[in-house]
């Protein structure tokens, strides 16, 4: 149990991608900027916790790593879109917790 006054920490990259996941599942998109994530993780009770600059961080982070594919649009805006090896990395995730039968 974390302590009070202490964000849990989250794990990386599977943490991260199983919320990015969340976020672009629920809203039926591919792509998700910084605002749009921002607003839905503060919506959320259970992400409330989290520094917002820890999750800023972590999502370069994983555009670093070849997750995530970084598209600046014209306007300055940053857009990130989910790839290939950020869905094979999360589909290895969720056939570890939930089982294969889940993807047949």
């Amino acid at each position: 149990m974390p302590r009070k006054g202490r964000s849990r920490r989250m794990v990386f990259p599977e943490g991260w991608l199983l919320l990015v996941n969340s976020y672009l599942a629920e809203k039926g998109q591919r792509c998700f900027t910084y605002r749009g994530l921002r607003t839905w993780l503060f919506r959320k009770q259970e992400y409330r916790d989290i520094e917002w600059h820890t999750v800023e961080r972590s999502i370069r982070k994983l555009a670093e790593h070849g997750y995530l594919d970084r598209v600046e649009l014209e306007s300055g805006d940053l857009l990130f879109c989910i790839n290939t090896n950020a869905k094979k990395l999360l589909r290895t995730i969720l056939e570890s917790t939930y089982g294969n039968e889940v993807f047949r």
